[in-house]
């Protein structure tokens, strides 16, 4: 706020407060404010609104801009000060304490007992103070002054009321964390009945690792502790509204108790059964339905059209992190180089491919199909070949902006796709060829099972755990494959597409 100043130095004075750097004064004899408030004029720095002062009883105070405004605002909604003078006023807390006198309580009620001890409390009030009392003219110089000035004063406001509500969280964390460090040095971690340590020397937070299951007590700051339980690596309980350490920590061991009387879950591992033995099986059981098995003959198509594949799986340029309850630092919400993006810079033209998502959009596997279909499948071999020689993936791959690569051709009638070469690290290769026979047996073999509706059935060929995916979804995927499989009766495709749309009205 640039420094303005209305002067009266016959009986009072006002002058707007400025910058920290509060009335720069280069010339030490200058006369703009009386003797006597030079010497207090210096604790204002600093501060925000104005600053009055009182000739005649030498008194000399500061209003905040919150308090100008009010000001004004009575001064223009009330006349009583153009007669009786303008009265400053702050509000300050009044306190009463009680007198010391010997109360005689023989012969009177509890009740009036407890009334007079009521009343002999201390007690505090909010009033409002009279510190100046300026001459009724000063009235309509304070308005011009507040009112040309008010854009100001209402900026600076809003910047006294978030000093103040910054100064007062200051203070409650403070007050909070006396407490916090208070409640910390009088817990006793060593000779607990489970083991604690600190978690990579945070302060607040304590971990109590065990062979299945781990728990963690931290500070939600500034008011209430938490506590988290993982078993078997999933979450198991937790809760954020511990008003003390002890309180948080005993529950988390009374948890971990009812735990290790509980029976445990073993791990059994997906698909433990070699593939060919589930497929054998569940040929056995398609033969044994009234359901029809699709046959890899049936999948041969009169004549074979091919396309370049290229495969590139690159790494993120992007990321969100947290940390969770244990300390750790998780890794979410990863962004990657968009597909246009990416053909420029491995030097593939964007225009000649179809850039896919086999894992969904914005993840690290995109697919380049060509758009030119080939009638020959040297053509595509040689097409292929070429695009990858004259490509920057291989460069790409060395400089690790490219996890791993392969190209190669597939069958636009089924799918097969054959592999020529790639870039990969051993640690995460891909995986083999398969041959052509191999891959029809399997397709006719995932189309049936499709076309059955059978959910148990579908989950044990894919292998999937009832809390990987639902029935409900399973069941939509199945009807979606049925609604165009030419395998089944126009009346089952019909059924399945009314279904889906009933389904989308839901």
């Amino acid at each position: 706020m640039e420094n303005s100043q209305v002067k009266e130095n016959r009986s009072w004075g006002v002058s707007l407060l400025s910058s920290p750097s509060f009335f720069p004064r280069t010339d030490k004899g200058s006369t703009e404010f009386p003797e006597w408030v030079e010497r207090h004029i210096r604790s204002y720095a600093g501060h925000y609104g104005v600053v009055i002062w009182d000739n005649r009883a030498e008194k000399v105070s500061a209003f905040s801009a919150g308090e100008c405004l009010a000001l004004l605002e009575r001064l223009i909604n009330t006349t009583d000060w153009k007669e009786s003078g303008v009265s400053l006023t702050k509000q300050v807390h009044q306190i009463s304490l009680p007198t010391e006198r010997k109360t005689k309580r023989r012969g009177k009620s509890s009740e009036v007992i407890q009334a007079e001890e009521k009343e002999e409390k201390p007690s505090s009030v909010l009033v409002d103070k009279e510190v100046l009392r300026l001459p009724p003219e000063a009235g309509e110089k304070l308005i011009s002054l507040f009112e040309e000035n008010k854009k100001l004063l209402i900026q600076d406001a809003k910047m006294e009321e978030k000093m103040r509500s910054d100064a007062l969280r200051r203070v409650y964390d403070l007050l909070f964390d006396l407490v916090r460090k208070n409640e910390v040095q009088k817990a006793d971690f060593l000779n607990r009945k489970f083991p604690w340590t600190e978690v990579n020397n945070k302060s607040h937070r304590w971990l109590c690792q065990r062979e299945r299951t781990r728990a963690v007590v931290y500070l939600n700051p500034p008011l209430y502790w938490c506590a988290c339980i993982e078993n078997q690596k999933k979450d198991w309980k937790s809760r954020h509204d511990f008003k003390n350490l002890e309180e948080a920590v005993e529950w988390v061991e009374a948890e971990l108790t009812v735990l290790d009387q509980m029976p445990v879950d073993e791990e059994k591992p997906v698909n433990e059964e070699p593939r060919e033995v589930i497929q054998q099986r569940i040929r056995e059981k398609m033969a044994r339905s009234p359901y029809m098995m699709i046959k890899s003959v049936d999948l041969e198509p009169a004549s074979n059209t091919y396309k370049v594949v290229i495969d590139i799986e690159t790494k993120a340029i992007g990321s969100q992190t947290c940390e969770n309850p244990f300390g750790e630092i998780v890794e979410y919400d990863k962004k990657y180089t968009t597909p246009v993006k990416l053909a420029n810079q491995l030097q593939l033209d964007p225009d000649q491919y179809e850039i896919t998502f086999p894992f969904g959009e914005d993840t690290a596997w995109c697919r380049f199909c060509s758009l030119v279909t080939f009638f020959q499948n040297t053509l595509a071999i040689s097409q292929a070949q070429s695009l990858w020689s004259q490509s920057l993936i291989v460069q790409q791959f060395k400089a690790r902006h490219v996890v791993r690569a392969r190209y190669g051709y597939k069958e636009n009638e089924t799918g097969y796709t054959v592999y020529l070469g790639g870039c990969f690290n051993p640690e995460n290769p891909w995986g083999k060829n398969e041959t052509r026979q191999e891959y029809l047996e399997e397709l006719a073999l995932r189309l049936s099972i499709f076309n059955t509706l059978e959910i148990g059935l579908l989950r044990e060929y894919l292998g999937l755990q009832e809390d990987s995916i639902s029935d409900e979804k399973l069941l939509v995927i199945m009807h979606e494959a049925r609604a165009e499989s030419r395998f089944v009766s126009s009346e089952e495709r019909k059924a399945s597409q009314i279904w889906l749309i009933e389904q989308n009205k839901k």
